[in-house]
């Protein structure tokens, strides 16, 4: 249903289940625009949210508004289902999911995603999939790649450019960005010459 109460009554007690370690919050009341504020304090290991109305990141569930360090939710997360939403960015402020294993961005309006996704320590599993408006994906998504057990999905995104459609068909993303690197090194070394 679409009723705001009922949306209000399911976070509010959410919020004091401070033992609750996995959360399906999937297409809650037609679909929720925002994490609740006072979900930041809870021990989550997994986060379904997924077939929501989010349009942000959710950087004030995830970053203390004060010092900006991880709330008890982000360093606890292991695995934050984001996908069916309406996301444009993956901001800078994903670093501070320190114990992030699996993260589902698919089917978002994603236009960037910020290196620091890419760099988060034990990220396993990355979904970018069916993100029409991604264009083009940094170098840093090259390490991301290459480091053994990281799986990377960019299935069905039209209007990528970097990497090529045809590389991310052929599963060849992490050489793609091998060569770039290769390239743009030996570009500085021709340049300081």
């Amino acid at each position: 249903s679409d009723c705001p109460n009922l949306r209000g009554r399911f976070a509010e007690a959410v919020s004091t289940a401070r033992s609750l370690k996995v959360l399906k919050a999937s297409n809650v009341g037609g679909g929720l625009e925002a994490l609740p504020t006072t979900w930041a304090g809870l021990s989550l290991t997994a986060l379904d949210f997924s077939r929501n109305r989010l349009h942000r990141w959710p950087a004030a569930v995830l970053l203390e508004a004060a010092t900006g360090s991880a709330t008890r939710l982000a360093a606890a997360l292991e695995d934050l289902d984001l996908s069916s939403n309406r996301l444009v960015d993956a901001p800078a402020s994903a670093a501070v999911l320190c114990s992030l294993r699996r993260l589902d961005l698919r089917d978002n309006c994603l236009r960037t995603i910020d290196d620091a996704v890419f760099q988060l320590g034990n990220l396993e599993r990355l979904s970018l999939a069916a993100n029409p408006e991604l264009v083009d994906l940094s170098p840093a998504v090259a390490a991301f790649v290459d480091a053994p057990g990281r799986s990377l999905d960019l299935r069905d995104n039209a209007q990528l450019r970097t990497p090529p459609p045809d590389v991310v068909a052929a599963g060849n993303t992490a050489a793609f960005f091998r060569t770039m690197r290769a390239a743009d090194a030996a570009l500085d070394r021709q340049r300081r010459r």
